[in-house]
């Protein structure tokens, strides 16, 4: 059986700050876990392994609060409604090929990243920033909502017209709160609709972009993130 969603399901936008807070609590409070596991092992010796490992973790989840802010940035400007993407016509292949390659990034798309180009149309009148942030946005969705040992997929499938971007993955299943919007149905593909507030980011961004967002569920875990974006007319 298949469930579907659409932006008009989505919650609404002044919740979704209180979900970025959220995230940011809980990478601050990551951060200084790591920080005093290194200040124990630096009084070990021979912890010099442990220590590396724990100064990744730092790394990693700097780079999460670097996102997050950014995200804050963008739901400031969205409660203001001064949001006003800065369109231009770029490659967005190169754009996004670029991009994923970011070794910044290299633990959300080191894997399971594919392009698939169907066409020599490879421009788009788009806002880079926003752009970037909706991808990363979708594979933190990912991330943090997979089961564990889930392989989840991200595609870029460059048609005539139109970018898709297609990503797929296991949920854990975990119910979230912030279902109040849906109905009985929904609720029992619950692990399909984690983090609706962001998602609903997600979706604003896409639309401004002309474009549109959506979420399909089958066998009540398998998900898949669709956006779908209007390539420049050549």
């Amino acid at each position: 059986m298949k469930s579907s969603t659409g932006t008009r399901n989505l919650p609404e936008n002044k919740w979704l700050i209180d979900d970025v807070f959220h995230e940011l609590r809980s990478i601050l409070s990551g951060i200084l876990s790591s920080v005093e596991l290194i200040e124990l092992y630096a009084a070990r010796p021979g912890s010099e392994e442990k220590i590396n490992r724990q100064a990744g973790s730092v790394k990693l989840q700097v780079t999460e609060l670097e996102f997050q802010l950014q995200n804050v940035k963008i739901i400031q400007h969205i409660l203001n409604n001064t949001l006003r993407p800065h369109l231009a016509p770029v490659n967005i292949l190169h754009t996004l090929e670029a991009f994923v390659q970011d070794e910044r990034y290299g633990f959300l798309f080191s894997q399971g990243v594919s392009f698939q180009v169907n066409t020599e149309n490879e421009m788009a009148e788009v806002d880079e920033l926003l752009l970037k942030q909706m991808v990363l946005n979708m594979a933190y969705r990912m991330m943090k909502n997979a089961m564990i040992n889930d392989q989840p997929s991200m595609s870029f499938i460059f048609d005539a017209d139109q970018l898709t971007i297609s990503a797929r993955y296991t949920a854990n299943g975990t119910v979230s709160s912030t279902l109040r919007a849906f109905t009985g149905e929904d609720r029992l593909y619950a692990g399909a609709f984690m983090d609706q507030r962001i998602c609903q980011l997600i979706a604003m961004i896409a639309e401004m972009h002309g474009g549109s967002f959506g979420i399909e569920v089958e066998q009540e875990r398998n998900v898949e993130m669709l956006v779908k974006m209007p390539l420049s007319i050549t």
